[in-house]
């Protein structure tokens, strides 16, 4: 398990938001990368956990 400071889950919140909101069109790229680079099978799921975690809500 990895543990992050408050200033570091508020800044990967900040980035989350802010690519969703200024980044349109790479998100294609990025999720075929996640999966093939990081094996990760549902990244648009992973992503919306994350978000609800950083949020201080369960998963």
């Amino acid at each position: 398990m990895i543990i992050l400071t408050d200033a570091q889950a508020q800044a990967l919140r900040a980035f989350i938001e802010t690519f969703d909101l200024h980044a349109s069109g790479v998100w294609p790229e990025i999720k075929e990368g996640m999966r093939e680079d990081f094996g990760i099978e549902a990244p648009a799921s992973v992503l919306e956990d994350v978000r609800r975690v950083l949020r201080g809500q369960q998963s």
